[in-house]
């Protein structure tokens, strides 16, 4: 059974109906941070980076996601990997993840004094403290959800499959 002849039928509804709703939360995600960044560029005298940081994370997010569906693509249609795109996102998760650390770190620097905010004391904005504060708690179990599956993948999969194959 070679790829794209045709079976699997019912599996390859399933898979493709969580690949759709996959891209649209990725997309929606993405988009979403970006907006909120942009609305509320101005409005978080307490740590400006945060806006910046929504933004950014946003922006590599969408790259990010890109990338994966070119190299997936590519390696569908022409069954080799390529090494460019492959260091690409090597570079690009790198950045990824230093610049979550860097906007982690001034999140929950600012926690306190957003919490404790009394009258007059210059704070964010709660729409984007907040959202930047779910989005960096949201990519800590991302980031270990992907962990595990990677493992499950690596260990539990058979080293012929085509899974195994495309996340090497």
């Amino acid at each position: 059974m070679g790829r794209g002849d045709g079976k699997g039928g019912g599996a390859t509804c399933c898979v493709m109906t969580f690949v759709g709703f996959f891209v649209l939360v990725t997309v929606g995600l993405a988009v979403t941070w970006i907006s909120i960044g942009f609305v509320y560029l101005h409005a978080c005298p307490l740590e400006p980076f945060i806006p910046v940081f929504l933004i950014v994370h946003g922006f590599t997010w969408l790259i990010g996601f890109a990338m994966e569906l070119m190299i997936y693509y590519k390696y569908i249609c022409s069954d080799q990997r390529s090494l460019r795109l492959t260091v690409i996102r090597a570079h690009l998760y790198l950045f990824h993840f230093a610049w979550e650390i860097a906007g982690s770190v001034c999140v929950f620097r600012a926690a306190s004094e957003q919490r404790q905010a009394t009258e007059g004391t210059e704070t964010c904005d709660p729409v984007v403290y907040n959202t930047a504060l779910v989005h960096v708690i949201f990519m800590y179990v991302v980031l270990g959800l992907s962990i595990l599956i990677k493992m499950c993948c690596c260990f539990c999969c058979d080293s012929d499959s085509d899974i195994h194959d495309v996340f090497q």
